[in-house]
This record gives structure tokens, C-alpha cells and sequence, in this order.
């Protein structure tokens, strides 16, 4: 099968999809235009519901009015599901039925993230914030949750601002070579890691809790696992396991939401115990996270099945993304 550059080809279905909906780019200072990129009165328009914006007022990414935005993929992903406690049980079921039991509750949030996860992970500001999440409840108490990373035309897992170079204002890791050494990094991270040592970040506490993670897969010789490619799904994965032991959750696991178009979000640019796939070692470092991989298709499938009111919704979605068109189109 050949590969198509999917983040140009995403961008190119994007602009014709908001010429056909009147839609218009916001003008840049040079005259030219950003064309996938909403003028900022029109940013809900990025959403099936303008309204839906609220569940993310205040949350917002940079480029929450790029037509590409993950984040905004997400809302219209998941949006049916928030106000409907019901429909969100059944979709949930649909897509976790290993987590099926009586008398449950489910709820879905947006750009999840408890109050005390700065506290659990020693994020300051802006803390690790999971694009869907569903809440799981037994009898008015939390017991689950299922924390669900979503891309849409995005390169990769997130890149570790430790492993970056200085920038010319001295702001950044002075001495990034440091992560090129795993078992340095690991033996000894209250030295060694710049983002325990500048930043304070606490995720080497819980990466050494073995019942969860398991980094014996890595060998010294190697840089840090997290670098690259991975690093978003170690901070899910370790939100997950805090979940656990501080909020006192009977399980929490992580999934992963990519356009299936989207072939470069996988691949690692540093492999790690040779994988080169990033949910493969993802899997690999924490086996007890789950890290199951959802179609999007299969969540606007499993909605519509439970709410045929939502027919609408799911053209529009597969019109909007080409759910199926620019799979298709790969071959």
C-alpha cells in the first residue's frame, strides 16, 4: 500500500470541507492566509455544535481553530456523550465490554484532568489533561476511569521539553545529553532529569512503582524512553496509575484515538526495545495501562447504534474527517 503525506492530505480535505461550509481562513500580517486556520469570531464553527465550545472554554489549545485541531476532534468526537449520561453507558460498553458490569453509571469529561493532579505529578500551571475521559461510578463513587488520548493529524505522542536543546534566551535543558543515558536518568533522576530538577515533575516517582511500569526493557546504554514519540502516553499512563492509588479508583486504563489515516502518529523516532510502533512500547513499559487503540469510526458507529437522533451527527463527522474517504484513498 503507498503512504500519502496524511497531515497535508488532512489539511487539503480540511479547507475544501470549510469552503463548502462558507467558512473563511484567518489573514496573516504578510497579506497571505492561513487557510486551515478559523478566523477567531468563528472558532465554534471548528465544532458540529457551537455550542459544545463550552466544554472547553478555558481549556483551549494554541491552535484550537485550526481545522486539524486533535482537541477540536475530540469535542466532536465525544460531545454527544457529555449530556447524556445513558448514551455515554452504552457507547462505553460498546468500546470497553471488559469493563461491562450491573449497576454502573457513566459520564464523559472533556480535557480531564482532577485538581489535585499538579499535586500528584508535581505539574505546576498547566497539568497533564486527558483530551476524553469515562467516569465510572458504583453507586454515587467513582471506580473507573478510561482515559482516551486523541489525534488527528498530529506527528506523534508529544516530545519531552527536557530533551530539547537551550534556546538562545538560556530557557531548556542546558545539557540534553544527559537523556541520552537511560540508566543515569533512571538510577538517579533527582540529578540527572531536567524536568525533576528544573520543573519538579514527579513522574519518576510513579514510573518506579514496578506493579505498574516496568522498565527493564530498556537498556542503560540507551537514551531516555520518554524523549520522543511516547511521552504523552507515559504521563496518561501514569495519571491513570495515581488515579488508583491516590484517588482510590478500582482500575484505570489508557486508550488511544487516532484517525486511522494516520499512520505517523505511531512511529517512534527513537525505538525503544526495538519497537519503532509507539502504542507497541507504550504497552511494553506500562502492560498493566491497557493502551487500547479506538477507531474514531467506530465511536460515531457505536453512538449512532445507540441514539439513531445522532444520524445526522455521524454524516456530518465522516463528511468533515473522511472517516472513510481518505483511508480509502491510501491505497
Amino acid at each position: 500500500m503507498k503512504r500519502v503525506n496524511f497531515v497535508k492530505q488532512m489539511k487539503q480535505h480540511q479547507v475544501r470541507w470549510a469552503a463548502a461550509n462558507g467558512l473563511h481562513p484567518a489573514a496573516t500580517e504578510n497579506g497571505g492566509s492561513r487557510d486551515h486556520v478559523l478566523l477567531h469570531e468563528r472558532r465554534s464553527q471548528n465544532l458540529y455544535d457551537p455550542d459544545w465550545w463550552e466544554l472547553i472554554s478555558g481549556k483551549e489549545h494554541r491552535w484550537a481553530r485550526s481545522l486539524t485541531s486533535s482537541q477540536c476532534f475530540a469535542v466532536n468526537l465525544f460531545g454527544p456523550l457529555v449530556d447524556d449520561p445513558e448514551l455515554a453507558k452504552q457507547v462505553f460498553e460498546s468500546l470497553f465490554p471488559h469493563r461491562i458490569e450491573a449497576g454502573i453509571s457513566v459520564e464523559v469529561a472533556l480535557e480531564f484532568a482532577p485538581e489535585e493532579t499538579g499535586k500528584w505529578l508535581g505539574e505546576a500551571g498547566q497539568t497533564t489533561q486527558v483530551d476524553a475521559c469515562f467516569i465510572v461510578s458504583r453507586s454515587g463513587a467513582q471506580v473507573g476511569f478510561a482515559l482516551v488520548e486523541v489525534k488527528l493529524a498530529e506527528t506523534g505522542f508529544g516530545t519531552c521539553r527536557g530533551a530539547r536543546v537551550a534556546g538562545e534566551n538560556g530557557s531548556g535543558n542546558p545539557d540534553p545529553r544527559r537523556c541520552e543515558a537511560f540508566g543515569q536518568v533512571h538510577r538517579s533522576p533527582q540529578t540527572v532529569c531536567w524536568m525533576v530538577t528544573r520543573h519538579g515533575r514527579r513522574y519518576w516517582d510513579w514510573l518506579n512503582d514496578t506493579d505498574w511500569f516496568d522498565l527493564s526493557h530498556v537498556p542503560d546504554a540507551e537514551g531516555c524512553p520518554f524523549r520522543d514519540g511516547v511521552y504523552q502516553l507515559m504521563r496518561n499512563a501514569v495519571l491513570a496509575r495515581a488515579l488508583m492509588v491516590e484517588a482510590g479508583a478500582e482500575w484505570a486504563e489508557v486508550a488511544v484515538c487516532v484517525h486511522a489515516g494516520n499512520h505517523i502518529a505511531h512511529i517512534l523516532k527513537y525505538p525503544i526495545a526495538g519497537l519503532a510502533d509507539a502504542l507497541d512500547a507504550a504497552r511494553l513499559i506500562a502492560p498493566r495501562a491497557g493502551f487500547e487503540s479506538l477507531a474514531p469510526a467506530a465511536i460515531v458507529a457505536a453512538t449512532e447504534a445507540s441514539n439513531p437522533s445522532c444520524s445526522e451527527w455521524a454524516r456530518w463527522m465522516q463528511e468533515r474527517y473522511g472517516l472513510i474517504a481518505l483511508i480509502a484513498e491510501e491505497a
